[in-house]
């Protein structure tokens, strides 16, 4: 990994590309232990921002070998629609996180205050 000093300019891209190979190989160490790793991705509403953020963490998914799902409700989906939907993720053994395109623990819905439970990487409830 690209280790800087405080004030130093490192190179995004370079740092990015090494992270991608250390998942990579940590993920190819997985498979040779019977585990496929896999992201599910909860996308609400048509926020072309979400859509981005979602679409390239689906591309280096898969670039790093790991299976990717996505889910999309709609705008109008309720808070218990989408906390039903990452419970039922959550529940499911063959998926190892559980990701979507908000910040963690932003409101699952304005109007409730509910937060979307997430669940760290390889655990299970």
């Amino acid at each position: 990994m690209n280790s800087a000093a405080p004030g130093q300019l490192i190179d995004g891209k370079v740092t990015a590309a090494q992270v991608l190979a250390e998942v990579t190989a940590d993920v190819a160490t997985l498979k040779t232990q019977g585990i496929e790793p896999a992201l599910a991705v909860v996308l609400v509403g048509n926020d072309p921002a979400s859509h981005v953020y979602v679409r390239n963490k689906v591309l280096r998914a898969g670039e790093a070998g790991i299976r990717s799902q996505e889910y999309r409700l709609p705008a109008e989906a309720s808070a218990a629609e989408v906390l039903a939907l990452v419970a039922e993720l959550n529940r499911d053994a063959s998926v190892h996180e559980t990701g979507r395109g908000a910040t963690r623990g932003r409101s699952a819905s304005p109007d409730t205050g509910a937060k979307v439970p997430t669940r760290e990487h390889g655990s299970h409830q």
